[in-house]
């Protein structure tokens, strides 16, 4: 710490920076002042003390939240499979792709066909994209 202190480059960038707002804490045992700024009456003080969870805006809490709804869903699907109102499938591992596009590129079906035979939901074939977007390369 003292060498850094001694450093004449990062002792500008720190002047750069300037003082340090802390954030405030509302707790009765905090040491830090409250400027005007910050609500003085306990209810708007908690609602706008900041929180420990990430806001919804938070890009990692999005991709684990459209996990959750994904697994959720495919698991739903499975546990659908034998029943007689069942759909078709719409979550498809690697096998099936390949056989979907080799149906699709090489034995030229239809996609309603295509659907039809691997009991796939209507319109799987079509999210897949079309030929030239991806394909089967044998």
């Amino acid at each position: 710490i003292d060498l850094d202190g001694r450093d004449p480059d990062f002792a500008a960038s720190l002047r750069t920076i300037g003082p340090v707002t802390p954030n405030p804490t509302f707790s009765r045992s905090s040491t830090v002042s409250q400027s005007p700024s910050y609500p003085s009456r306990p209810a708007a003080a908690a609602a706008a003390a900041p929180t420990v969870f990430p806001p919804a805006t938070n890009p990692a809490l999005l991709v684990f939240s459209a996990r959750q709804r994904l697994t959720k869903a495919a698991e739903q699907e499975a546990e659908a499979m034998g029943r007689t109102n069942f759909a078709g499938r719409e979550f498809l591992d690697a096998l099936t792709i390949r056989q979907v596009l080799a149906m699709r590129d090489r034995q030229g079906l239809k996609a309603g066909e295509i659907e039809r035979l691997l009991r796939l939901k209507h319109g799987v074939v079509e999210r897949l994209g079309g030929r030239g977007v991806v394909g089967d390369i044998g």
